[in-house]
């Protein structure tokens, strides 16, 4: 018995062996398989080749003719922003040529509505007043104020020649009419340093009209920091001339 057991040891083992053997082989075959599918795989997916010609930046000659535009651009905006500023003395080529082109865009806006008020303000401005007055509440207090504290300032001052008549005031902005007995009383307030004190200081815009015979100013004034009816003004103004001009 015992040599039985000893003669099947070895065969047992044997047995094992081969099983061993046979799964290594198996596995072997299987990676082998993988990696034959992976390469069919690769060779079936061609790559896209991305050649100079086809990159817009690449071709001869583009960038050249970009900068060539982007200069001629600039100097055209150069040109007219210069045109525009000629009262301005202490504008040179050098700082011109330091700007942006959205600094110089901007500063051709500026000027060409500066152009443009220099222009059509006193002629359109005393119809724009009125239309923003008409956009606010009446502030009688202020009106009757600027009635009694004005005419006070002009006798104190020996004005005997202008008289304030009537004074409509809103919410930010006041227009006063005062009546001068003939045209030199008219220029004698103009130029006398009470036209510009309280109660009707701040931002001013006057003009001198005659009605029923008779020398008269209206001024218009605001003493709003923001200065917020006399820019609607502006604008209403610079629409106007823009819109005949356009027409």
């Amino acid at each position: 018995m015992l040599s039985l057991k000893r003669l099947m040891l070895p065969m047992v083992g044997l047995l094992i062996v081969g099983v061993t053997v046979k799964l290594l082989i198996s596995n072997d075959k299987d990676s082998i398989e993988t990696q034959k599918d992976s390469i069919e795989i690769k060779k079936e997916s061609p790559v896209t080749e991305v050649t100079k010609s086809d990159s817009p930046s690449q071709q001869p000659g583009v960038n050249e003719q970009q900068r060539a535009a982007r200069r001629a651009a600039m100097k055209a905006l150069w040109l007219k922003y210069k045109a525009l500023n000629l009262e301005k003395e202490d504008i040179e080529a050098s700082d011109i040529e330091s700007m942006t082109a959205e600094e110089l865009e901007e500063g051709i806006r500026r000027a060409e509505r500066r152009k443009i008020l220099d222009e059509n303000y006193w002629e359109k401005a005393p119809r724009a007043f009125e239309i923003v007055m008409d956009e606010e509440n009446k502030d009688i207090h202020w009106s009757n104020q600027v009635v009694q504290d004005g005419n006070a300032l002009l006798k104190e001052h020996q004005l005997a020649g202008t008289t304030v008549v009537q004074a409509d005031c809103r919410e930010t902005v006041c227009k006063v009419v005062f009546e001068h007995d003939d045209v030199e009383s008219a220029e004698q307030f103009r130029k006398h340093q009470v036209s510009s004190q309280a109660p009707w200081s701040g931002e001013q815009y006057g003009t001198r009209v005659t009605e029923d015979g008779k020398t008269l100013t209206h001024l218009y004034f605001s003493q709003d920091e923001e200065k917020k009816a006399f820019r609607k003004v502006a604008d209403i103004v610079v629409s106007w001339s823009t819109d005949e001009t356009a027409q």
